[in-house]
């Protein structure tokens, strides 16, 4: 998070307010979900792993979408070019 200039008050924000935009239920170790939220007009994906069996939750990772792999929702990935 700090490598990437976001703060952890930015990353709780998008968990308290941010969209869940997919989910990998066959992650490894646990079943996981990507969060989307804006904060100011800046665009950030959390990923939050969560342990089935006892509900505990751990961020895996937190960045800026970009828009050479995401369409302009920032929801959205962008189809490969054949």
């Amino acid at each position: 998070m700090t490598e990437r200039g976001i703060t952890q008050e930015q990353t709780e924000k998008v968990m308290r307010v941010g969209r869940v935009i997919d989910f990998y239920p066959d992650a490894k170790p646990c079943p996981c979900f990507l969060l989307l939220s804006f904060v100011g007009l800046r665009p950030l994906h959390v990923v939050i792993g969560r342990q089935a069996d006892t509900a505990d939750c751990w961020i895996i990772t937190v960045y800026e979408p970009d828009l050479e792999t995401g369409e302009i929702d920032f929801a959205t990935r962008r189809k490969p070019l054949l």
